[in-house]
């Protein structure tokens, strides 16, 4: 009987290190390049993904989230 282990993959390492640093949402645009982090976004649980429409938007959810008062009661 041989043991198929899983390799990890970039993807998956960045979102475990995401999850060590206590970071619960990553933003973006889902595409060809990155599918292996939204693959791993979808396969670990802990992280959502909060997709946006344009690359722009997304850098200012991320940049204004950890402003808000609900987010950081959360992180106390």
């Amino acid at each position: 009987m041989t043991d198929h282990k899983r390799r990890m993959n970039g993807g998956e390492a960045m979102i475990r290190a995401a999850m060590a640093n206590r970071i619960d949402a990553v933003f973006g645009i889902p595409g060809a390049q990155i599918y292996p982090l939204f693959d791993a976004i979808h396969r670990l649980p802990g992280i959502n993904a909060v997709i946006s429409r344009h690359e722009q938007g997304a850098g200012y959810m991320a940049w204004d989230m950890p402003k808000q008062p609900v987010y950081r009661e959360r992180l106390r």
